[in-house]
């Protein structure tokens, strides 16, 4: 018997690169291209990551001829949803809990540098990023990278930590620590969430409550941030 493992695909770290390497140098990029204007960077940010997507995309199902289930793109089912909007509340509870032990460590959060650059966006920009990031973000930062690096690597806690520190470091809205976190425990929640399901619908169901309560729901409960 050869137990000789097969080589990794071409497609593999071509698809690797895209949905890691190529988001992180957008955003290292554009967040210092276009200090002054943030809305016109944040345009060209989300053309660059809608541009990852459909490469992606197009690998799973032209080069590595695979269907799209095998990144967890599964048709969507009232359980799958209903799933995800379970997952909100314990992800909820989850950061409610962490916020209270950093307030009692004294570590610094702050939500007015979000909320400034957010509300610095047209209304419309706004809603075309709740309908939108979700699926990009849990295509590029969960379901390729994870079954793709599986195989790799094997090891679930590996495959999930590569693609969490890469979401983390795009969602720096401050130099704020405990805004990190904050980023972190949600990118790892969504990463069990989808190692226990593999399905991202359920990701991408939880992923638009989170952006919807943050983008469009905080703003105008709290129009001058904290």
């Amino acid at each position: 018997m050869n137990d000789t493992a097969s080589p990794t695909p071409r497609s593999t770290y071509a698809g690797l690169t895209i949905s890691l390497l190529i988001p992180a140098l957008l955003i290292t990029s554009f967040s210092k291209l276009f200090v002054d204007n943030k809305f016109l960077g944040n345009i060209l940010l989300e053309i660059g990551m809608w541009s990852c997507t459909i490469a992606i995309l197009l690998i799973v199902t032209k080069w590595e001829k695979l269907p799209l289930s095998s990144i967890g793109l599964k048709r969507p089912t009232a359980k799958s949803i209903g799933i995800g909007f379970g997952c909100y509340f314990a992800l909820a509870i989850t950061v409610v809990i962490v916020r209270k032990i950093m307030m009692a460590a004294g570590i610094p959060y702050s939500i007015h540098n979000f909320l400034t650059k957010i509300l610095s966006f047209p209304s419309w920009w706004r809603v075309f990023i709740v309908l939108t990031a979700a699926t990009v973000e849990e295509v590029l930062f969960r379901g390729y990278p994870i079954e793709r690096l599986l195989p790799i690597v094997k090891s679930k806690t590996v495959a999930g930590l590569l693609p969490l520190l890469v979401f983390t470091f795009g969602h720096q809205f401050s130099q704020q620590p405990g805004n990190l976190i904050i980023v972190f425990i949600t990118g790892a929640f969504l990463t069990v969430v989808y190692l226990w399901k593999r399905d991202l619908t359920i990701n991408i169901t939880l992923h638009f409550i989170v952006d919807f309560l943050s983008v469009i729901v905080l703003p105008l409960v709290i129009p001058q941030g904290l």
